[in-house]
């Protein structure tokens, strides 16, 4: 009898100290920016909340489509943070290149944190008969006091 109070008791203090790990993708924000040519930026936002009550992960993608409408690359920044309603902060950051379309290279890339922000740049380039076409991008993601993801 023991032995089944014992493992009723540690079966609830796991549950109430094991944190609650929730997973569900929430898109928060899409956002088209259209170029003088007819090329665009297509921008999404998605968040997951982390292991903790009070951490979360974002990722902002964007990805870069020609004048066709074809996709040529992808810049994704991912940002990790804490809040507790009074204060939050960034804890990590990472970026990643995927090229669709082989014509383009990466020419520089990198991600950082500071305070609540996470901050991811990349040069994306080209070289055609008519010379080099250098596309730089800049993806920012904030977390505020309260967990809201921007």
């Amino acid at each position: 009898m023991k032995i089944k109070k014992f493992t009723i008791s540690l079966i609830l203090l796991l549950a109430l100290v094991l944190p609650t790990t929730a997973y569900a993708q929430d898109t928060t924000n899409n956002d088209i920016e259209y170029l003088e040519d007819g090329s665009f930026f297509m921008t999404k936002l998605s968040e997951s909340n982390g292991f903790l009550r009070s951490s979360k992960s974002a990722t902002k993608s964007v990805t870069y489509y020609d004048s066709t409408g074809i996709a040529q690359w992808n810049f994704s920044l991912t940002g990790t943070f804490t809040y507790n309603n009074s204060t939050s902060s960034a804890t990590g950051s990472s970026a990643r290149v995927t090229i669709y379309k082989s014509s383009w290279s990466t020419t520089s890339k990198s991600a950082s944190y500071s305070s609540n922000k996470a901050t991811g740049t990349v040069k994306v380039s080209k070289t055609t008969l008519g010379g080099t076409t250098t596309i730089p991008k800049t993806l920012t993601i904030t977390c505020s006091k309260t967990g809201t993801i921007s």
